[in-house]
């Protein structure tokens, strides 16, 4: 017989359990950055957080759910299970561990714990009541469904739907249905997990919208019959990222504290398996130049024509909310609709843009709101300066790292040259000072005119206002909105480039490139055609001047943007997307390209004959390699007279010959790996069965000895300073139990490799 779990637990077993739960489990945290709360509460810092917000991201463990089984007939909630919900903490807590200070860290956070949610319901559908009773083939097989049809697909959400839809009808339907004013919008957040135990929620809700609305029997509204009419919507699988991450995630169950976690590696190498699981992944897409012209132009249209009149038209209504205030008025937008309808401003932009303005901040049928044109201009202003610097989304927008307070300065007005300071949020994670043209400046200016207007009325209602706040964090994508009640809202709002049909770009979008465009821009294509234009339209295509600028650490990465990979449509070739000839763009990248890999080349030989000389000469080195060389440098000695030679041209002639070989330079902090691109390395320590190499195994006490591996008293500093680093490291407080094991064993390795290398550079007369 089945059993209700959840109904049989008294309010008192469930206090002890969360007291217990909290006791066992918040003492294995060990990173500052998480704390686990008696509510169930995960508390993690906002990389991100501004000076006014709250620092911590609240994520509440009580709302994820376990579904019925073969055992238990009802929905329960996780938290039943504390030990699941410990690996789903610790696992948080050992994700913050390892990850870096970055502005995406809670989000991932969020990510992996609603990921471990998710594969807890899997697992309890399969009849898995602990973690011990997983096995290697649950991963296999879940791997491969998620590849296929998502979470939709591995927990089966659309039959157990249909089983619960069809048992309880319009009843159930009333249940998972949003209400209000705006009620048949969307499937209430947290509702799938109360009725049927899933924890697919939010937006992935979404495809199930038509299969509720289907069982409800009270009047539709405009918006629910629309869904109606539409055809059923699939479950896609995952692509390569997603599906990535996903495992990525599950693969954070491993090494956690005793007993929670599992004992082996579910997913060896989830790079690999997704790959092979996925389609292979588009490139950007590359924006036309009439539809990048389009969008420029009409940013350009909003900026210069319209800018202006926007930031009065806002100015205006805030001062009308003021007055409002001196006369003490409970309804401070009183008179915001009269002012509006009577604005000289308002009249002369509906003729500018050819629009009717009418709502202050939801538009009417066939009009335009105040809201709508503020934020339509704020798309203008993101296109451009996504465009003209090459910047990233949140880069340009973004509530903390976005353009702020005094972005720009004149180093020369007469010659119209700027500065600006952006945040480069990948590479260097800080600001940055760039060169910027006059479009950027008047855009950071305008942006900062309205903020100022939003500004002096908080100020003068005893609001929070941006004065105290860091310029860098005064961002100018800001925005109130506007009410009849408040007139100007208090609560900030952050201004975020969607396309989609219901974004804050549509309006943007619709009037660059017409009613019924197709083009969905993501952000990145503006990042995108800033390098393919410098790269083919400028008078000097420098792929390095292109990566400065994007603040990229690898060319490789650069020439990614700026080239066409095999995968590309035809029809999605730079040729065909910008005034420029498909033979002559050839000609110019790989005239490019090979000067790129000549410099490369030559610094490879400087850097080979460098350490030939040194090993000819018998200057002290370690490491296999100057063993090698020896002895390979005795043997063709014995058959070529080197006796006429300098010791650079002797130096120059064994480069030579090795590179013939594939020997290639490869500097690492601890040492020179000359492995090069050689498919087979028998005498390599890294090396497979098969005898390929293997670097990703590589450490400094395999490395030490091996055939290929070049040492001498420099990288010797090198190991010490690092060594130096471990033992610090080693005495952090914060530091898991594995992490502490892993540090000592990797300070031994490190200690190892050091004495070896001491020892042959003293008997090669070097004192280190």
């Amino acid at each position: 017989m089945k059993r209700s779990k959840e109904h049989s637990v008294s309010k008192v077993d469930c206090s002890e359990k969360q007291k217990d739960f909290h006791l066992a489990c918040a003492d294995l945290f060990v990173h500052p950055d998480i704390e686990l709360l008696p509510d169930y509460t995960l508390n993690v810092r906002k990389i991100d957080a501004r000076a006014d917000e709250d620092p911590f991201k609240h994520i509440d463990l009580k709302h994820f759910w376990l579904p019925p089984n073969n055992v238990y007939d009802k929905p329960q909630r996780l938290l039943m299970r504390q030990d699941f919900l410990g690996a789903i903490a610790l696992a948080a807590e050992k994700y913050v561990r390892g990850s870096t200070d970055s502005k995406t860290r809670n989000a991932r956070v969020v990510f992996s714990v609603a990921t471990l949610a998710k594969f807890f319901e899997y697992i309890w559908l399969k009849n898995r009541f602990n973690l011990a009773a997983v096995i290697p083939q649950d991963f296999d097989e879940l791997a491969r469904v998620l590849a296929g049809g998502g979470w939709h697909a591995a927990l089966n959400v659309k039959k157990r739907l249909k089983i619960a839809l069809s048992a309880e009808g319009h009843q159930l339907a009333c249940c998972l249905l949003s209400l209000g004013q705006n009620h048949l919008h969307g499937i209430r957040r947290a509702s799938l997990g109360q009725h049927i135990g899933t924890n697919v929620a939010a937006k992935e809700a979404a495809i199930y919208l038509k299969q509720v609305l289907q069982h409800y029997r009270d009047p539709l509204n405009e918006y629910a019959q629309k869904i109606l009419a539409t055809d059923d919507k699939f479950a896609e699988g995952m692509n390569y990222s997603m599906l990535r991450q996903t495992l990525e995630a599950i693969n954070l169950l491993i090494d956690l504290p005793a007993p929670y976690g599992i004992k082996f590696l579910p997913f060896h190498n989830s790079v690999a398996l997704a790959k092979k699981l996925t389609k292979p992944q588009m490139a950007t897409r590359n924006l036309g130049a009439v539809e990048a012209g389009a969008l420029i132009a009409e940013g350009y249209k909003w900026l210069y024509s319209y800018g202006e009149d926007i930031a009065a038209l806002i100015q205006g209504m805030c001062l009308q909310v003021k007055s409002a205030h001196e006369q003490r008025r409970e309804v401070l937008g009183h008179s915001l609709e009269n002012w509006l309808e009577l604005s000289d401003i308002r009249i002369r932009l509906e003729k500018k843009i050819g629009i009717k303005i009418d709502g202050l901040d939801i538009k009417k049928p066939g009009c335009y709101s105040v809201r709508e044109l503020m934020l339509t201009l704020m798309t203008s202003c993101f296109v451009l300066v996504a465009t003209m610097n090459g910047r990233r989304r949140d880069e340009v927008s973004h509530r903390k790292y976005g353009l702020h307070a005094e972005f720009s300065e004149v180093v020369d007005e007469e010659l119209e040259i700027y500065r600006g300071l952006f945040y480069i949020e990948k590479t260097t994670k800080d600001h940055d000072i760039f060169y910027i043209n006059k479009t950027t400046r008047e855009v950071a200016l305008l942006l900062e005119n309205i903020q100022k207007s939003f500004d002096d009325l908080n100020g003068y209602l005893g609001r929070p206002t941006f004065s105290n706040m860091p310029k860098t964090e005064r961002s100018l994508f800001g925005y109130h909105r506007f009410s009849r009640v408040e007139g100007v809202n208090e609560t900030r709002n952050w201004f975020i480039f969607e396309s989609n049909r219901d974004g804050a770009a549509t309006t943007f979008l619709r009037l660059a490139l017409g009613e019924d465009y197709l083009l969905v821009p993501k952000t990145h294509m503006f990042r995108r055609l800033y390098a393919v234009v410098l790269m083919y339209q400028h008078e000097i295509p420098s792929l390095q001047a292109v990566s400065q600028q994007l603040r990229h650490d690898s060319l490789g990465t650069t020439q990614i943007y700026v080239n066409d990979p095999i995968m590309r449509l035809e029809t999605e070739q730079i040729r065909n997307k910008l005034d420029v000839s498909g033979k002559d763009r050839s000609k110019r990248f790989a005239s490019h390209v090979l000067g790129l890999r000549k410099e490369i080349a030559l610094v490879s030989d400087e850097m080979m004959i460098e350490k030939m000389l040194l090993i000819i000469s018998g200057a002290p080195t370690s490491g296999g390699y100057p063993n090698l060389i020896k002895r390979f440098y005795k043997s063709i000695s014995s058959n070529v007279d080197f006796s006429r030679l300098t010791a650079q041209a002797k130096a120059e002639r064994l480069v030579h010959i090795v590179k013939q070989k594939g020997h290639v330079p490869d500097t690492k902090r601890e040492g020179i790996c000359m492995v090069g691109n050689q498919s087979r390395v028998p005498g390599a320590r890294c090396r497979s069965k098969e005898g390929t190499p293997q670097k990703e195994l590589a450490s400094a006490s395999k490395c030490s000895k091996c055939a290929y591996h070049f040492h001498n008293v420099d990288y010797l500093r090198n190991l010490n300073e690092d060594l130096d680093e471990m033992s610090m490291q080693l005495t952090n407080p914060h530091l898991a139990d594995l992490e502490r094991k892993r540090l000592k064993t990797s300070i031994a390795d490190l200690g190892a490799a050091i004495r070896f290398h001491s020892g042959r550079l003293a008997a090669c007369g070097e004192q280190s």
